[in-house]
């Protein structure tokens, strides 16, 4: 269902790439032996951040930069709203900034223009990961250059089918989130029921 939500196509469909809807930013490193670049409150991802929280919105990173560090590296600024893409490793791995913030050189992510929403180009990249996966090379781990990012091709829907996709996803993305709690607590009830059980048992 989410692979023809994304594919359907149409006449007002438009046949474009990733670099002509967005503008592909890469990231940086500061060297680990100035402390000065470190420790300060500028957000700093990593790809094993984003593995583990695909599908997201991200604010907080496990280290921080200084302002002093930014400078002095290849790491950008991204502002709020950008797809936030693994491009190395773990390639095609997708959140979506929910705070101006930077990422180490394992990243191409994407800046979208006004014609496409962040949330349905996570979506859409989330479907088409493989299609990452494939034109990713390197003898010692994957990765996806820039240039290739932003040479991928998509059909894209206008702005309004764009907003009723990403709310259709995001509403069974809740459904079965709370289905999973659910399970959670059943889970929980059954195994305080068997202990309560097995106390009576032992007691008799």
């Amino acid at each position: 269902v989410l692979h023809e939500l994304l594919t359907a196509g149409g006449d007002d469909w438009l046949e474009t790439t990733l670099g002509e809807i967005s503008e592909v930013i890469g990231g940086g490193t500061p060297s680990t032996s100035v402390p000065e670049y470190w420790e300060g409150e500028i957000v700093w991802l990593t790809p094993t951040e984003i593995t583990s929280q695909d599908g997201e919105f991200v604010s907080n990173s496990n280290r921080k930069i200084s302002e002093l560090g930014l400078k002095n590296s290849g790491a950008q600024m991204l502002p709020k709203g950008s797809v936030i893409l693994t491009s190395r490793a773990s390639v095609g791995f997708v959140a979506i900034s929910a705070i101006e913030l930077c990422t180490n050189q394992g990243f191409q992510s994407l800046v979208p223009n006004d014609s496409v929403l962040a949330e349905f180009l996570m979506f859409w990249i989330q479907q088409n990961r493989p299609e990452f996966e494939s034109r990713s090379a390197g003898s010692t781990f994957k990765e996806i250059s820039k240039s290739n990012v932003k040479s991928i091709k998509l059909s894209l829907p206008p702005l309004t089918q764009q907003k009723r996709i990403v709310d259709l996803i995001s509403s069974v993305d809740s459904y079965l989130e709370s289905l999973r709690a659910a399970l959670a607590s059943s889970v929980s009830a059954r195994e305080s029921a068997l202990e309560s059980q097995l106390e009576s048992f032992n007691e008799t």
